[in-house]
């Protein structure tokens, strides 16, 4: 039989789970969805809720002989297990802001982080020092019960195989980039214990074999590979070659995940992150942001309808107007929790297909700003790669003719994060280059000459005037 390799995306609202053979052929596809609970700042989950989605996302893979496993998910969602791997807390979600004070005590106490962790903004709300430390503050007793400081994709792959590792990218906030080890006065000052993080791995490295009570739990062969396991982004930038090939790239999803590669050397860009050549064939300067996907979901909550029926109006739609996708803040360039969502230069008496593409707008002209910040390392392309579900539908095109004149190179695959994880797995149980897994395995693409739709360049002024205005109201 021939061999199989699986890819799986422990990702913000479920597990996709994506079966491909040596040729990059899907020969299988599995699903399932969790929800996030917690309203305001909390956003947690259910570990428990990941395993039974992954249970759920393979059996729908039907009997395959699979060949290696690749795991990617998102970040920095953590997860804290005791020594029998038991969860001791839901998981407190990226998209989870409480820790607004301990992160500026962070800032105040060390600085920018980039000295000793090789990389910028590990101490905003969302990242893993600023979570740990309001645990350590709030729920002590929850801390002295952990034996590890996992990741949702670290948490299965453990499961799975009993071994306990992760990568530095993922791990970035309590591990440097530069030496792969626990930076001491960081966890010492976050009240944990260097123990609790674990052992660092590349993520194209074996992590370990499905042992008998993985294979039991998830319906699999024992002794199958798993390899380490990347974040849902790099996984997602895998999937497209980033990491292998210079590009720049636009990756949707609830959030979207924004940059460019490349083989210069150049110093990090202030607002978004960059995966240096230490972490990453090609280095990479990117920024994910806070919700692009879920704005329409934010809208189709609002106005009591579907993100689909949103999307058909759209596509029938003009306006002007725009929006600033800041809902619970916004991540990358502008690392502000406190920032909101708003409606710019939309009439009152304004149609809910108005609405909706000056939400799918404001998406595009966040992604832009992202995208002109990747460009101050790397050169500016005059094509950009774009992946995600729904990137092909009119009305997405359309909001997307409103900011951008680059041709896009679209990569047909749905799931980016699911397939790099399979490339991980290939790469991982034959121990050869990622750059080989990736030719095997890359999807199929198409290009879409860009159509320009109005002033490009005067609606992003608009957008960047807009952002500074809001950012002032809040200084003021």
């Amino acid at each position: 039989m021939a061999a199989l390799w699986v890819g799986l995306d422990v990702g913000t609202s479920g597990v996709k789970a994506i079966a491909v053979d040596d040729n990059g052929a899907v020969v299988a596809r599995g699903e399932a969805n969790y929800p996030i609970q917690g309203e305001g700042v909390i956003a947690e989950q259910d570990p428990l809720h990941y395993v039974d989605a992954t249970i759920a996302a393979i059996a729908q893979l039907g009997t395959i002989e699979i060949s290696g496993i690749g795991i990617c998910g998102q970040t920095p969602t953590l997860v804290l297990v005791d020594s029998a791997n038991n969860p001791v807390t839901p998981a407190i979600t990226w998209r989870d802001s409480r820790a607004k004070s301990e992160s500026d005590e962070l800032k105040a106490k060390f600085g920018k982080s980039l000295e000793q962790f090789g990389v910028d903004n590990v101490f905003e709300p969302s990242q893993l020092p600023a979570k740990l430390l309001w645990l350590s503050r709030n729920k002590p007793e929850v801390l002295s019960k952990a034996r590890w400081a996992l990741l949702p994709k670290d948490y299965i792959a453990l499961l799975l195989t009993g071994v306990a590792v992760s990568d530095p990218w993922s791990c970035k906030g309590l591990v440097s980039l530069k030496t792969r080890k626990p930076v001491a006065e960081v966890i010492e000052f976050i009240g944990i214990t260097e123990s609790l993080v674990p052992p660092q791995l590349d993520p194209w490295q074996l992590g370990g074999l499905v042992t008998q009570a993985g294979a039991q739990e998830f319906g699999l062969r024992e002794a199958i590979p798993v390899a380490v396991g990347w974040s849902d982004a790099l996984a997602g930038m895998v999937g497209i070659g980033a990491p292998v090939k210079a590009m720049s790239f636009i990756l949707t999803g609830t959030s979207d995940i924004i940059g460019s590669s490349h083989n210069k050397k150049s110093e990090p860009v202030n607002g978004i992150y960059q995966v240096s050549s230490a972490s990453s064939p090609l280095t990479i300067d990117f920024g994910p942001t806070q919700s692009s996907g879920g704005s329409l979901v934010w809208l189709a909550e609002e106005s009591k309808c579907s993100v689909g029926e949103l999307v058909e109006l759209a596509a029938k739609a003009e306006t002007d107007a725009f929006f600033l996708p800041f809902i619970g803040g916004e991540r990358a360039p502008l690392w502000n929790s406190q920032l909101r969502q708003r409606f710019i230069d939309l009439p009152e008496i304004a149609t809910l297909g108005e609405r909706a593409l000056a939400v799918m707008k404001g998406v595009c002209l966040s992604d832009r700003h992202v995208l002109t910040y990747s460009w101050k390392s790397a050169e500016k392309s005059d094509q950009i790669n774009l992946a995600g579900a729904n990137i092909e539908h009119a009305a997405w095109l359309k909001a997307r003719r409103y900011v951008f004149t680059e041709k896009l190179i679209m990569h047909k695959e749905p799931q980016l994060p699911a397939l790099g994880a399979a490339m991980l797995a290939m790469s991982a149980a034959n121990g050869e280059p990622l750059v080989s897994a990736f030719e095997k395995l890359h999807g199929e693409i198409e290009v879409q000459e860009s159509v320009a739709q109005g002033n490009q360049d005067e609606l992003f002024a608009r957008y960047l005037a807009a952002v500074e205005l809001e950012v002032k109201s809040l200084e003021s």
